[in-house]
Order: structure tokens, then sequence, then C-alpha cells
């Protein structure tokens, strides 16, 4: 399972055990944006001094861009040190680019890619098939917003059309979704409301950038026991007749498509 990505700077020396701590899914190493580019020399050090070899839990690094000469860098540092994460995610990525460059030095990587400008938002709308080595794709809302000329603490809906539309590309191409921050990391009804409306969209995770965030993501991320009944009830009732291919389930008629859903759900292929 990827829900909850527990997101710190490398400088960080304690995010391995809050992951543990408060079982996050994923560590989230950021050697980016969290890391003032007078230290990126000082988190790469760090992140070599706190890596958990052989962790239960898959370890991520997010790289600077490799339009950057710290993304040269990060590479550099990780490969020379066999520093092989679970995870290598790509911020700012020209995926065409990127991608196979990556995968090049980090071979048992899960590769995500940032969707955060314009630019590489269009980059995966046209894509028609999944690019080889590329896993998943993370929103990242807040730069994406800046590439629109909005302002990143003001938004609401503003971006629904595009976190959808991520969604469906990353279906369509049979990649994870991993939805942005909540950035108002104390206000937990923002939190419940961005996750609900992240998993109605067909995400499956969220970045989070504080441990008070962890439990919350899991918990919106997983199938509860009543949808699991519902559905178990769904299959049972139309498979147990074969002449027919629909039934009333209470009040609602119910065919194909809801048994084809319920059984995903069953099968853990919803969460």
């Amino acid at each position: 399972m990827l829900r909850s990505w527990l997101c710190s700077s490398a400088l960080n020396g304690k995010l391995v055990e809050k992951s543990e701590n408060y079982n996050a899914d994923v560590i989230h190493f950021d050697l980016e944006d969290s890391v003032p580019l007078t230290q990126k020399e000082d988190a790469r050090n760090s992140l070599l001094k706190h890596y958990p070899f052989d962790h239960r839990l898959p370890v991520a690094i997010r790289i600077n861009s490799l339009d950057t000469e710290e993304g040269l860098k990060d590479i550099l540092f990780l490969t020379e040190r066999s520093l092989q994460p679970d995870i290598v995610i790509v911020p700012k990525s020209s995926i065409a680019r990127d991608v196979p460059l990556i995968s090049t030095y980090f071979k048992n990587s899960l590769i995500f890619s940032v969707i955060e400008t314009i630019d590489n938002f269009f980059e995966l709308r046209h894509l028609n098939h999944r690019p080889k080595a590329l896993d998943g794709v993370i929103f990242g809302a807040a730069d994406f917003a800046v590439d629109m000329d909005l302002n990143p603490q003001t938004l609401t809906n503003e971006l629904s059309y595009i976190k959808a539309e991520i969604s469906i590309c990353a279906k369509r191409l049979g990649l994870h979704a991993i939805d942005s921050p909540c950035f108002s990391v104390y206000e937990h009804d923002m939190l419940q409301l961005e996750i609900e409306k992240a998993k109605k969209l067909g995400y499956t995770g969220k970045i989070a950038l504080h441990p008070n965030q962890v439990s919350t993501i899991n918990k919106g991320f997983a199938i509860c026991e009543d949808s699991k009944a519902k559905a178990q009830s769904i299959v049972s009732m139309l498979e147990s007749n074969k002449q027919r291919s629909v039934a009333m389930d209470s009040e609602e008629m119910v065919g194909p498509p809801h048994l084809k859903y319920s059984k995903k759900i069953l099968s853990g292929r919803i969460r």
C-alpha cells in the first residue's frame, strides 16, 4: 500500500523514526523544495547518514529537477554510494527525457513523476502508452498553481479539473496517482475534505507533511468494512442467479457495472 507518504527534508534526522511511529506507508526524503540551495550538499550527506538500508517500509527520495545542476549532483551522489531507493520522485520532469535517464541508474526503483507544470501536464495528457519504467504520478498542486499565476495559499476548487485529468490519465496508462499534500497541517477538516475529493477522483494516496496527517490519510484511502460487506452482498446477489444480470439492492437497481466494481473492491484492486 502506498497511501501515506510522510515527507520531510533530508536534513531531518528523525524522519525514519516518525514514519515508523506514525505508521506511514512510505518514508519520503526530500532533497528539493524543503532544502535551501546553500544546504543541498548538507542534505545529501544527512540522507546518507540516516538512510534506512533494508527497511520494511519503502523509501522514496525526491531529487532536484534534472534541469538543474543539483539534480545531476543528486544522481551522482546516490549512484556513487550505491543508494538505490525503492522510489525515485522526479519533480518538474520531462517524462520522455527524465524517466529513461533515471531508470538507467536506478534499475530496481519505482519512478514517480511530479506533475506540477503546465508543460508536463500536457505531456502526460498526450501519452499514448505507459512509458517504460514510469510507475506513477504525483500531483504538485502548489507549483502548478504558480505556473497558472494562482495563489497556492488560497486554492479551493481552482485546480479540480487538472486534478481529475491527472487521475484519468494515470488510470488510462496504468499508473499510481498520488495527491498533493494538505498544507494546512493542523486543520483536520481540511485534510479530510481533500482526501475525500481525491479518493472520488481516483487517487490512491497522499503526501503527508506532518506526522499528525498520516493516520487520517491511511484511514481515508482504505476500504471500510461496510463497503466490503456491500460489495459482497452485490456479488452474491447477482451471481446466485445466472438467469438474470440485474437485481434490486434495497431500492437501487444494480447490474454488471456494480458487479464489476464490487469484485474490484473484494480483490483489493480498489482501495
